[in-house]
Formats: C-alpha cells, sequence, structure tokens
C-alpha cells in the first residue's frame, strides 16, 4: 500500500506539468482546466494525512476532529502503556501506600497515618513515597512543616491495574 501511496503524487505532477501544457498547446482550455483539477485532487489526496481543511469550488472538507482523535487515542495507548510498565514495578508495600491514601475518610495523608494504616517502618514509607512521587503517581504539600499526601489521578488509573493483577490486558 506505500507503493500506491508514492505513485499518487508522482501521477499528480505529470498532470499537472506534462498533460495540462499538452492540452495548452493543443489549444483546449477545457481539457487543460480538467487535468490541473485533477492533478489538484491528487495532491489533497496524496497529503490527506497532514491536511486539516480543504476549501475548493463547491465543497470543503475538514479533518480537525479526526486528528484531534487519533492524537487522543494514541496519547491514551501511550499512558496505558506506562500505567502497564510502572504496574510491575509496584509491590506489597507500594500497593498497601497507595491503598491507604485512596481511603475515603481522609482526604490527604501524614506519613504517620500511612505507618500505622500499612504496619511498615516510617522510613520504608518515606522511601516508598518518594519514589511514588518521582513516578507522579502521588503528591504532596506542606501542612504544619510536615507533608501531607494524596493520591494523583495517575496514581488512582493505575491502583486497579495493580489490585487486579499486573497482566492486566
Amino acid at each position: 500500500m506505500e507503493s500506491k501511496l508514492n505513485i499518487l503524487p508522482v501521477f499528480s505532477s505529470i498532470m499537472l506539468f506534462g498533460v495540462s501544457t499538452f492540452f495548452g498547446f493543443m489549444g483546449k482550455p477545457t481539457e487543460m482546466s480538467l487535468a490541473i483539477a485533477a492533478a489538484c485532487l491528487g495532491f489533497v489526496f496524496s497529503n490527506i494525512d497532514r491536511l486539516v481543511k480543504v476549501k475548493g469550488p463547491g465543497f470543503e472538507a475538514e479533518m480537525r476532529e479526526r486528528t484531534v482523535a487519533e492524537s487522543v487515542v494514541a496519547e491514551q495507548t501511550d499512558n496505558v502503556d506506562h500505567l502497564r510498565t510502572l504496574g510491575l514495578q509496584i509491590g506489597s508495600a507500594r500497593q498497601g501506600i497507595m491503598n491507604a491514601l485512596i481511603h475515603t475518610d481522609y482526604s490527604s495523608r501524614y506519613v504517620g497515618g500511612l505507618v500505622a494504616e500499612t504496619g511498615l517502618t516510617k522510613e520504608v514509607v518515606s522511601g516508598e513515597l518518594d519514589w511514588l512521587l518521582n513516578n507522579g503517581l502521588v503528591s504532596r504539600r506542606v501542612d504544619k512543616n510536615v507533608y501531607l499526601w494524596n493520591l494523583t489521578e495517575k496514581g488512582m488509573a493505575l491502583l486497579p491495574m495493580v489490585v487486579f493483577g499486573k497482566h492486566v490486558e
């Protein structure tokens, strides 16, 4: 199929320069105009994936929505692949911390609360929170000279993949 896409611009160039010039020398302006129009359509269709809007006599086409939709799908596919990769790096300690952060009784959590709920040491919880923060899965803010921790949207998207299996397809 790739070779067919390369033939169209060549054919359009021949139509634009060769055939239209031939009809011009022959004194046939109608045929020359049709050859130029056919060449222009060939160029439009050979570059359709790069165009956002096409206007012509009696027609107008806009491709913006398709392009935006394709980029959103590609971005979400990349995000899912990235989340799967991160999910493989979530052990039981990180999963426990993420579960504690999503606890519905609290909007934010102190390290001490996470230590109490997970049963991990403060050093382990702090180290895991740093890893989660560096990977964009948690956020933190200062309150009374200590950090309050929250699960980010990315972390919330990853948690079901971790809870229900690391190989979710």
